[in-house]
């Protein structure tokens, strides 16, 4: 009694695969395939870096259309020591930070200035287990929320901005030395 698989069950995978082994062998298939494998993942790179930054220009742009009504908030989580100073810090991490992850300049740095920024405002502002009962779902929501944006921005800084960034047109840019 034979105990293989039917040869309609084994012949498609294998006909699969064997094509799939055919193009990756082949040069000009192989090439094409990582090639448009590696440029989707950079368009995918600026289209992330795009809507992360996003959130902090908006940040930014908020914070000085409601300069006024940001300090009242303020004083609300009991800051009320050098609160301009604080506002002024804020929008400048903010807008420089959102910039250089827009742009894909010194990206690293830009997220250390957005970090410098969103991670004691999170603790502070969607502290979840201080808030009532009826408050609890909606900061414990933002609060997880803010944390996925400090991983976002950890792991742009530690994969770097991609191929569509103004480092890597600067880096690819020839300068003529004369030394």
């Amino acid at each position: 009694m034979n105990n293989s698989k039917p040869k309609s069950q084994n012949s498609i995978p294998s006909k699969v695969r064997t094509f799939a082994r055919f193009l990756y062998e082949r040069p000009e298939f192989g090439f094409f395939l990582n090639q448009a494998n590696t440029t989707m993942r950079d368009i995918t790179d600026l289209i992330g870096r795009i809507f992360l930054s996003a959130i902090f220009i908006f940040e930014a742009i908020d914070t000085i259309l409601y300069f006024e009504k940001t300090k009242i908030i303020m004083t609300q989580y009991g800051i009320t020591d050098y609160q301009e100073f604080f506002l002024y810090s804020a929008i400048f991490l903010l807008v420089m930070g959102g910039l250089m992850v827009l742009l894909g300049y010194r990206s690293t740095l830009g997220v250390l200035l957005l970090l410098l920024y969103w991670v004691p405002v999170t603790f502070l502002v969607h502290a979840f287990w201080t808030y009532p009962n009826d408050q609890l779902r909606l900061q414990s929501i933002l609060f997880m929320k803010d944390i996925a944006i400090i991983g976002g921005l950890l792991m742009l800084a530690g994969k770097g901005s991609g191929r569509y960034s103004t480092k890597r047109l600067f880096a690819t840019t020839k300068v003529k030395t004369y030394f």
